[in-house]
C-alpha cells in the first residue's frame, strides 16, 4: 500500500474540526503503470493550524484490501481521538462508497468496535 500526503495552508471560514472528507476511487489496469485498483482519499481540516491535511492510499492487488480499510478506519480514529463523532462526507458516500467499505468489514470479519467510527 502507497500512502502519499499534502498539506495546504488555508483559513477556511465556517468548516467545523472534526469534518472528514474521504472518496473512494476504483480504477482497472492501466498498460503503462501497475494495476491501481483501489485509492480512498481523505482530507481533514485543522482549523487550529489553518491547514487542510489530504491522504491518499492506494493499492494496487486485492490482498492489500484489509490494510487500506485497516488505514482508513485508523485515520477517522486519529481525528475521532480529538473530536468526539467525527463527521464523514462523501460525494456518493450512501450509493458507493460507504455501502463497498461496509462490505469489506464484514468480509474481513473487522470487529464492530473497532468500526463504530463509522456510525
Amino acid at each position: 500500500m502507497q500512502v502519499r500526503e499534502s498539506i495546504v495552508r488555508e483559513k477556511l471560514e465556517q468548516i467545523p474540526a472534526g469534518l472528514v472528507a474521504f472518496d473512494l476511487e476504483l480504477a482497472n489496469s492501466f498498460t503503462q503503470s501497475p494495476a491501481v485498483i483501489c485509492m480512498i482519499g481523505t482530507e481533514i481540516y485543522q482549523p487550529e493550524q489553518e491547514r487542510c491535511l489530504a491522504r491518499i492510499a492506494s493499492i494496487t492487488s486485492r490482498e492489500e484490501e484489509p490494510a487500506l480499510i485497516e488505514w482508513f478506519l485508523e485515520s477517522l480514529s486519529a481525528v475521532a481521538a480529538e473530536h468526539h463523532q467525527p463527521r464523514l462526507l462523501s460525494f456518493s458516500g450512501l450509493e458507493n462508497d460507504l455501502p463497498w467499505i461496509r462490505q469489506r468489514l464484514q468480509k474481513f470479519q473487522v470487529h464492530a468496535a473497532r468500526s463504530s467510527v463509522l456510525e
